[in-house]
């Protein structure tokens, strides 16, 4: 993904495209359409999805939009999509879809894109358990919450991994006021990350 909040990508062929958002403009979800057969679907955080046929369903492909070659994935939050030659596959919770000229059928993820997904909600548990927690033990949290997204081995999260791994690498008091300053940067873009807005900035 092109940012932490997600982005847009084709398939090698052209012919597919996808929007995958995270909380972006308000908008949580992952997005796929076909030029031919034109045709569109739409999936929530939860791996429940809507398909729309017809050119009315296609929306316009922003330029300089990066391809997603094949065999590689991609994904932000619950989200993660994988290129195929048999189409792309998105899933988030668990379930998803597959969308190609043949049409969008039902998708579960299995091996990576699962544990990809259990990362992240691990990770977010540990997350919200770090924001209740006193300074004493926030940084267990902090390492928990990084450690379960290293696991996920989704390269999207390295930047939330260091974050993560700074913070927790912070001493409870007497911070200089630069460390200050990159502490709440980091909170900032991590509340961010896990769509929990000032939970923890």
């Amino acid at each position: 993904m092109q940012t932490a909040n997600g982005g847009e990508f084709l398939s090698p062929s052209g012919n597919i495209s996808c929007e995958v958002d995270y909380h972006r403009a308000g908008t949580t979800q992952a997005y796929c359409q076909t030029q031919s057969p034109p045709q569109s679907v739409t999936m929530t955080a939860t791996g429940t999805y809507k398909t729309c046929n017809g050119g009315q369903c296609l929306g316009n492909v922003g330029d300089g939009t990066p391809t997603l070659a094949y065999g590689k994935a991609t994904g932000v939050g619950p989200f993660r999509c994988e290129s195929a030659t048999t189409g792309i596959t998105c899933v988030a919770n668990g379930k998803g879809f597959q969308i190609s000229t043949s049409g969008i059928s039902p998708a579960s993820s299995s091996g990576s894109p699962a544990s990809t997904s259990d990362g992240f909600s691990k990770a977010l548990t540990a997350w919200k358990a770090a924001a209740k927690a006193p300074e004493a033990t926030m940084n267990t949290y902090l390492q928990q919450a990084a450690s379960d997204l290293k696991a996920a081995g989704n390269s999207s999260y390295d930047t939330a991994i260091s974050e993560l791994t700074y913070l927790a690498g912070l001493p409870a008091t007497n911070l200089t006021s630069g460390q200050q300053a990159q502490a709440r940067a980091d909170e900032k873009n991590l509340d961010t990350f896990f769509g929990t807005p000032g939970l923890m900035s």
